[in-house]
């Protein structure tokens, strides 16, 4: 998503494929990353400016999970759109064990 003021904004999940399958059971954590100079950086609020690629240890979460068995499942990330004050909202889904009946739907 782009705010107002130019800034392009991403939310995203990881996907661990080192543990098994790489399915949904195997995401961890959302991270949200921004640039203001139309991608030529990339920041994010708590880690400052970063280096390109990025890998999972070098953006702190905005969700933080634990890795499977233990975790809540992030089954999806949906979509995301930039409020009238330039904050990005995203919502997200996630169980407390694969397969479970319980679903929680999640807004950041």
């Amino acid at each position: 998503g782009t705010a107002t003021d130019g800034r392009i904004n991403i939310m995203g999940t990881w996907r661990n494929h080192e543990e098994g399958t790489g399915d949904w059971s195997h995401n961890e954590d959302i991270i949200h990353i921004y640039s203001d100079d139309q991608g030529t950086t990339w920041s994010s609020f708590a880690d400052g400016v970063l280096t390109m690629p990025i890998d999972k240890g070098d953006v702190t979460p905005i969700v933080d999970t634990d890795q499977p068995p233990n975790s809540s499942y992030i089954l999806n990330q949906s979509g995301m759109t930039i409020d009238a004050y330039g904050y990005p909202h995203t919502v997200y889904i996630m169980s407390g064990t694969p397969g479970a009946s319980t679903t929680g739907y999640f807004h950041i």
